[in-house]
């Protein structure tokens, strides 16, 4: 297996692994029978807990680890130092573990869910974004591991980021090799055949580089890309109900959106008190069955009492505290049109938020047969998703001036 220095190509890899180690030292021991030679640079086991466990076991010889299940895992031995003195040959590299954490810090143990699928795509997404950038050696990622959801991520996480000199592969071993469980990669003793096969992808990096530029470096590349290309493409990302939480943290409300799954899609947008009052005012009118909400129709006392609810919840005193709107043709060289204002500030703010404008983004029309400047209409562009009023605070409670508004239920 050794090969001359002058012929030997580094290369980073990731590896998706569920119970069979197997995989790493098979898609090593093909890609170092190529010529050129490719040796590791890095190693990257995209896996869970239990994947985990069973490498370090079984690769590692660590000995007294256990399953999701608490069984033993069996087959222990260290083959992971005699694999790399025998294949390698060079300075060994250590596999690097990349699982999913769940809140409070807990590894995922096993992909079987939609929260833990989606954990596992924004690492997924979020590592190979790291090992494509310019300057990197090339990436060499191994698809034939793990559950079939790991597998389509890594390939569609290449297919996003991946560079010309990027590969996608997979092995293939034969029967023997499938029912020898002390098979780990080809020896005299067991001369098992081991096949690569490049899996040819569309490489979108070109087409999408615009936009990826523009999205945030955080934990969570797959949910912002699957936002930014177009919600409505992908069913698990369309809001069934919007929850209003409101006197939760420092944030006078947080938007929280869910789809017909009932999991978080997204929750990024938060709302001043003023801006709270601008948006119930609008679903009050939208829940009670009208599409549109005149101008006139929101300078009317109804509407000062529940802009009002929000200064009396809210505790709002001095000039902070919300106003009655109200419209004259112009004070001064502009207009003072309090309704307008206070909808251009809503429609601002939003904006900032990219899942919230795409779905929360108002618009208006002039409706009127005249010059009279006050008919002017205002409407969600989208229909707005089922509500619910959230409120954290005991203390939020002053009396509900809403007619179609749900009373807010109150969560500690």
């Amino acid at each position: 297996m050794e090969r001359p220095v002058e012929s030997v190509r580094p290369y980073n890899l990731v590896v998706a692994i569920g119970r069979t180690p197997q995989i790493l030292t098979e898609t090593i021991w093909a890609l170092a029978g190529e010529r050129p030679t490719w040796f590791p640079a890095s190693i990257h086991v995209l896996t869970t807990s239990d994947g985990e466990a069973y490498l370090q076991a079984q690769l590692h010889g660590v000995k007294g680890l256990r399953d999701r299940h608490n069984r033993p895992i069996p087959n222990t031995k260290d083959r992971w130092r005699p694999f790399v003195k025998k294949v390698l040959r060079k300075s060994p590299v250590q596999p690097q573990f990349e699982v999913p954490v769940r809140d409070h810090g807990v590894k995922v143990d096993d992909i079987r869910h939609g929260d833990d699928d989606k954990r596992f795509a924004n690492r997924c997404y979020r590592l190979v974004y790291d090992l494509t950038r310019p300057g990197k050696p090339p990436l060499i990622a191994s698809i034939a591991g793990g559950r079939k959801t790991m597998s389509a991520h890594l390939m569609t996480s290449l297919s996003v980021h991946g560079r010309a000199e990027d590969r996608l592969v997979h092995v293939l071993v034969d029967e023997r090799a499938e029912q020898d469980r002390d098979f780990f990669y080809w020896t005299p003793q067991k001369p098992y055949d081991i096949d690569l096969v490049n899996v040819p992808f569309p490489r979108l990096y070109v087409v999408l580089k615009d936009l990826m530029d523009e999205l945030p470096y955080d934990d969570k590349p797959f949910h912002h890309l699957l936002q930014t290309l177009d919600p409505y493409d992908v069913q698990d990302q369309v809001p069934a109900r919007l929850e209003v939480h409101m006197g939760e943290g420092d944030v006078a409300a947080r938007l929280v959106f869910l789809n017909r799954f009932n999991e978080v899609i997204d929750d990024q947008c938060t709302l001043s008190a003023g801006k709270l009052a601008t948006f119930l005012v609008l679903a009050e009118y939208t829940k009670g069955g009208q599409q549109q909400t005149t101008r006139q129709r929101l300078l009317q006392d109804d509407v000062h009492d529940q802009r009002q609810w929000v200064n009396e919840a809210y505790r709002i005193k001095g000039p902070e505290r919300l106003k009655r709107w109200t419209y004259s043709r112009e004070v001064g060289d502009r207009p003072k049109d309090g309704v307008s204002r206070s909808m251009s500030q809503l429609n601002k703010h939003i904006a900032q938020t990219r899942f919230a404008q795409t779905h929360l983004e108002v618009d208006s029309v002039d409706i009127s047969a005249s010059n009279t400047e006050a008919a002017r209409a205002y409407y969600w562009r989208r229909s707005l998703p089922g509500l619910r009023l959230i409120r954290h605070n005991k203390k939020l409670k002053p009396r509900w001036p809403f007619k179609h508004l749900p009373e807010p239920d109150y969560l500690p």
